[in-house]
């Protein structure tokens, strides 16, 4: 009996200090910085004829652009609907 009544009145004490704790969220804070090396823009050009996109790095960073063939669309009642890119127009990937 001296056991139970020693363990409900142990926790009873911490119910306290366990309520408190739980509700607790740590934080902290750090300082972060970054530098940008390089930066590049790419937009697509409707003045020349291959159409290719133009890319411009700032300290004329090394890329290569691939173009991907045209894909034939399928001719399925799902794809009646399904927006489709302009005639004569191309994917391309730009690797830095």
């Amino acid at each position: 009996m001296k056991n139970t009544v020693k363990a409900i009145a142990l926790v009873l004490f911490s119910l306290p200090l366990i309520a408190s704790a739980a509700g607790k969220v740590a934080t902290g804070s750090m300082q972060v910085s970054f530098v940008v090396k390089e930066s590049c823009t790419v937009q697509a050009t409707t003045t020349t004829a291959a159409k290719t996109p133009a890319v411009a790095c700032q300290l004329n960073t090394p890329y290569q652009m691939t173009r991907s063939a045209d894909k034939a669309a399928a001719s399925s009642s799902d794809t009646a609907m399904a927006i489709r890119p302009e005639s004569g127009a191309q994917d391309w990937t730009i690797t830095f």
